[in-house]
């Protein structure tokens, strides 16, 4: 294909959407059109309710479609199965292993760096996490970004953490700071690596 290939994308929020951007861009394809933004549903029962409309659209352009694994398959590879038995081989669904924030942690030097952490602090396993938020929350909170900290409530030991104001940051960092390549390239979390490497092989 042309190294001008036009991706559709969707995925269960803004900042796997935004992942998803940058994930095409770092491929060398071209974005195309957004099948989140702007539109009513999120999480992954409204994901799940389109995958049929996404299967069909693959006959005529690729489209990638991110999802997090959570605790509703034992791999990727089975989940894939049980959502889209008959899948087209332009529809790039990828499933994050346990949520999509362990993507943006696999490049580590960037993601201590815009969070205000060491990069000793964060685990060179992030899919091994069994909560990934809970652990991204925990870092979070011992960050020594004072800003970031009071933006996303948690500026004190009893601060609430707020989601959609951190899942705004997490969109930042992903869109500005993160490296697709050097996260992938870092082998800290394969399902990225593999989701990468197909998205090479379109635009090859």
């Amino acid at each position: 294909m042309s190294s001008r290939v036009e991706i559709a994308y969707c995925g269960e929020g803004p900042t796997d959407a935004a992942v998803a951007r940058r994930l095409i861009l770092a491929a060398g394809a071209v974005p195309g059109y957004d099948y989140l933004t702007g539109r009513p549903g999120r999480g992954k029962s409204s994901i799940d309710s389109r995958l049929s409309g996404f299967n069909v659209l693959a006959r005529r352009q690729p489209v990638l479609v991110l999802r997090d694994l959570d605790t509703d398959a034992a791999c990727p590879g089975a989940l894939v199965q049980s959502l889209v038995p008959r899948r087209e081989a332009s529809l790039l669904l990828r499933i994050a292993v346990r949520s999509i924030e362990a993507w943006l942690m696999a490049d580590r030097a960037a993601f201590a760096k815009a969070m205000g952490m060491r990069e000793a602090d964060i685990t060179t396993s992030p899919e091994k996490l069994v909560k990934p938020k809970a652990e991204l929350e925990r870092l979070l909170r011992d960050s020594k970004d004072r800003s970031l900290r009071r933006r996303i409530g948690l500026d004190s030991t009893t601060g609430r953490l707020q989601p959609q104001v951190l899942a705004a940051e997490l969109s930042e960092f992903a869109t500005s700071d993160w490296d697709p390549a050097r996260a992938a390239k870092s082998g800290h979390a394969p399902p990225l690596t593999r989701a990468f490497l197909r998205l090479c092989d379109l635009v090859s």
